[in-house]
């Protein structure tokens, strides 16, 4: 994803952040319903949705990417 934009700004550089972490938001629900539409309860939902960590949302997606069945999806999720 390259080097995140950082400007002068602090309050610039906060909305860019917030626009990366729903970015990736967006893009690993979307991952998820395509490969393992079953996985996408309200309680995954939710986990994304409060996850203000983006690597640890990347390395989601990576799960969703790398992972066979939706249970070892999960599993990574839970760790």
């Amino acid at each position: 994803m390259g080097v995140p934009l950082r400007t002068e700004s602090e309050v610039v550089n906060e909305w860019i952040d917030m626009h990366r972490l729903d970015e990736a938001k967006l893009i690993l629900r979307r991952q998820i319903k395509y490969r393992f539409p079953e996985a996408l309860t309200p309680g995954v939902e939710r986990a994304i949705e409060d996850q203000p960590d983006h690597d640890l949302l990347m390395s989601w997606l990576d799960a969703v990417a790398r992972e066979n069945t939706a249970e070892g999806f999960l599993a990574v999720l839970r760790r």
